[in-house]
Order: structure tokens, then sequence, then C-alpha cells
């Protein structure tokens, strides 16, 4: 599970390379993009995925996972007087309750939508 995680992770949030999304899709340079890609993957492996987190490993799933996504959120600008450190772990909080949200409404949402919706609950639409 920890080969097959890292594997997956590392092509999902890598910037750069190959790419399996649609081309309309292929696109991972603003934060939009880029959540598009990760709910692209999750629902392409949406059996692997629902068998996983339905399992006894679902913590050592999200536990390589979070990594990843937190990552991801440190590569964003964060203007705040907040501290970085907490920012980014609620940004990777409410994602990750995002895509358990959408897990149980049975990925009904396009992955397009599901991004968007985020970027405006989590308040990081462009300005």
């Amino acid at each position: 599970l920890k080969a097959f995680c890292q594997k997956l992770f590392e092509h999902i949030f890598s910037p750069e390379g190959d790419c399996d999304l649609p081309i309309e899709l292929d696109m991972r340079y603003t934060l939009e993009q880029r959540l598009v890609h990760i709910y692209y993957h999750f629902k392409k492996s949406k059996k692997d995925m629902l068998s996983i987190l339905k399992s006894e490993d679902a913590d050592i799933f999200w536990g390589i996972f979070v990594p990843y996504i937190k990552q991801l959120f440190e590569q964003e600008f964060l203007d705040s007087d907040l501290p970085d450190n907490y920012l980014v772990s609620f940004y990777a909080g409410s994602f990750i309750e995002t895509i358990k949200w959408w897990l149980n409404e049975n990925m009904a949402t396009s992955e397009k939508d599901m991004a968007e919706y985020y970027i405006k609950a989590a308040k990081l639409e462009e300005k």
C-alpha cells in the first residue's frame, strides 16, 4: 500500500512530466487545476480508493497523502496574519474532509466543480 500510494502521489503531485488527464484538464499551473488533477485520480481509481478508505489501511493512506497535500498548500501564497503552518494544516485538513464528503456522495460532482467548491469554501479565490 505504501509503495502504491507513493508512486501514485508522486505522479499526481508532480508539476511536470507525463499526464494522463484529458487535454483540456492537463494544465497544472494553478491551485484549482492541481486540485482537479487530484480529484481526477481519485475518481479514476474509484474502486481501489473506496476499498482502501473503507479498510483498516485508511490511516496509512491518509498518513502518506497528508504530507503531499501540505506541500501543495505550502507552495501557495498565504497572505494572512496567521502562522503559515496553521494555514497549511487548516487547508490540508479541510481538503481531506472535502474528498471524504465527495466519496460519500459517490463522486457525483465533477472534478472541476469539486475544485471550484473547495476554492470558494476555503476562500482561496484569486482577488
